[in-house]
């Protein structure tokens, strides 16, 4: 895969020239109203008042009034023609940026999100799409157009005397110098300011997320007072970010007022002395108001420019982060029979080994049922099948490496139920539906009778089409897990992982399920993590692990006779429940 570009001139060129006759003929406009207007209209002005000091014919007069008419009409159409095609690049190529960043973020491993909080996440995005108007706002409708007016303006202005050309010179090259010499510093403290900005949109995503904890602590003080310490951090970094950003405004201000001191007294002079007309004078102090107030828009601009790069840059950082796990291929996984093979696996997060030389070979349509405490390895083993996270070692479907086939080929193939039933915030329909898009109604009503959902749906206000809210909030935990399983069984995979999967029923909906889920792995190879002992004791072959190993195998029957760490736990169940 090809390294993507962080740096924000690369990254929102990319996106600009997506259109490029929009871009150009945007670029040309800028490039040719805003110059001649800045230039063109003080010209016109100085031509009138000679003539008019001159005397003459009216026409002689009139001509330059009447051209100068003309090209503010002109002036005024290019403006116009240029904002609607503005607007439309403008959205237009924030949408893309916006889609581009989408996707790239769910191409990250499941530890990026771990180490990412959603809402930060969220926030950097959204920070990325939204400077987009002002930075290449700033290059393309302020930059360049000013460097062009200055071209025009020196020209202008060296006719008359070129001790007035040196001068504009010289005041553009002070405000670059001093954008150089301030702006890392502004730059710095925009970056912090940035982090701890996405700290604090973090922190408020996190604490909305849990208002059910904030309740059942009493603890909304207690969340107040974390908040404002994210919020006086954040604050602080603004305050210094704006203080950069104001010191660059007062430098910039107080060279604007001597360079005006210069010229209205030079501008004096020489009309004193004769060595301008009143038309020159006319033209030369236009030309400093204009560009002066350009000058000056543009010290404004330069500091929140230097402000929203710091920003944009570290969140693309961030966001662009080069993918931990790649596919080494486009083949995708073709699974014919379902055989799993697990040979010498070991899975570390950090510097702490979740599985470690791990071998196991399940047979196709075999259903094996793994057993453990808390922190065994069993979610782990489940995690790297679906490859979540790396691994060392190697893991098999049907002779094929799992590394050597497509993430989403690999994911295509697999029927997961986890742990934690995660819904999106749409109805249920779209829930179940979401693993199969082709679906028909009838093998959607079918997946709900198997998952024994069918009364509980049907007892909602909209039915199948009532929305569950965030995470499902609105439906019960093992509501939520009997949709989680629907979903798992629509999509059919000849490979099923359930991790926990009915943890949230209660007895009687647990053995309600049973013969539909026996019907279900039916044909399947299938992996269940239990705590539940009743729900696995039935499968083709138990294995518990401690410490990432195997440490029993065999059947139900087999491992009670052992008497071993299976028998143990199932004897702490007085009714199959650890």
């Amino acid at each position: 895969m090809h390294k993507i570009k962080k740096n924000f001139i690369s990254f929102y060129l990319g996106f600009a020239l997506k259109n490029p006759l929009v871009f150009s003929t945007l670029a040309i406009f800028a490039s040719i109203s805003w110059p001649l207007d800045l230039v063109l209209m003080p010209y016109l002005n100085k031509v009138f008042v000679d003539r008019v000091s001159q005397g003459g014919d009216i026409y002689y007069i009139v001509a330059p009034l009447s051209f100068l008419f003309v090209f503010k009409l002109v002036a005024n159409l290019l403006n116009r023609t240029h904002d609607y095609l503005w607007i439309t690049f403008l959205v237009d190529t924030q949408s893309r940026i916006r889609k581009f960043l989408f996707k790239y973020v769910h191409g990250h491993s499941y530890q990026y999100f771990i180490d990412h909080p959603s809402g930060k996440l969220s926030q950097r995005l959204n920070e990325v799409v939204r400077n987009f108007e002002n930075l290449v706002g700033f290059f393309m409708e302020l930059l360049i157009p000013l460097s062009i007016g200055m071209v025009f303006t020196i020209a202008l202005t060296a006719r008359i005397s070129y001790i007035f050309a040196l001068v504009f010179v010289v005041w553009f090259l002070f405000e670059i110098l001093i954008a150089y010499s301030l702006g890392p510093k502004a730059l710095e403290a925009a970056r912090v300011h940035s982090n701890r900005s996405a700290d604090l949109g973090g922190a408020i995503i996190d604490s909305i997320l849990n208002a059910i904890n904030v309740k059942i602590f009493s603890s909304p003080l207690r969340e107040l007072g974390y908040i404002k310490k994210k919020d006086d951090a954040k604050c602080e970094a603004k305050k210094s970010s704006m203080f950069h950003s104001w010191r660059i405004r007062v430098v910039t201000n107080v060279i604007d007022s001597m360079f005006f001191i210069v010229f209205f007294f030079m501008l004096l002079y020489l009309y004193k002395i004769g060595r301008v007309t009143l038309g020159d004078f006319i033209l030369i102090y236009g030309l400093y108001i204009n560009f002066g107030r350009s000058m000056s828009w543009m010290g404004t601009r330069v500091a929140y420019t230097l402000e929203s790069i710091g920003i944009v840059n570290n969140n693309l950082n961030i966001l662009l982060e080069d993918y931990s796990m790649v596919n080494n291929t486009k083949r995708e996984l073709e699974v014919t029979k379902g055989e799993i093979v697990f040979e010498n696996v070991t899975v570390n997060y950090g510097n702490v080994k979740a599985i470690e030389n791990f071998y196991l070979t399940i047979k196709p349509r075999e259903k094996v049922g793994i057993v453990g405490a808390s922190g065994a390895g069993k979610s782990s083993l489940l995690s790297v099948l679906m490859r979540f996270f790396d691994f060392e070692g190697d893991i098999r479907i049907d002779g094929q490496s799992i590394k050597m086939v497509t993430q989403e080929s690999l994911r295509d193939n697999i029927s997961y139920v986890t742990q934690e039933s995660m819904l999106f915030s749409r109805s249920i329909l779209e829930n179940i539906s979401y693993s199969r898009r082709d679906a028909s109604k009838q093998d959607v009503d079918r997946s709900i009778e198997l998952a024994n959902a069918t009364s509980f749906i049907k007892a909602l206000p909209e039915g199948i089409d009532t929305l569950v809210g965030e995470r499902g909030i609105t439906l019960s935990g093992g509501q939520r897990q009997r949709v989680s399983i629907a979903r798992a069984l629509l999509k059919n995979s000849k490979i099923l992982l359930m991790d926990e999967a009915t943890s949230a029923l209660d007895s009687e909906a647990e053995q309600a399920i049973q013969e539909s889920m026996k019907n279900l792995m039916k044909g399947k190879t299938a992996l269940i993590i239990a705590h539940r002992l009743s729900t696995i004791s039935s499968l083709d072959r138990l294995i518990v692990m401690d410490d990432g190993k195997i440490v029993e195998e065999g059947t139900h029957k087999e491992l009670l006779e052992k008497n071993g760490r299976y028998a143990r736990l199932w004897k702490m169940q007085s009714d199959g429940f650890m």
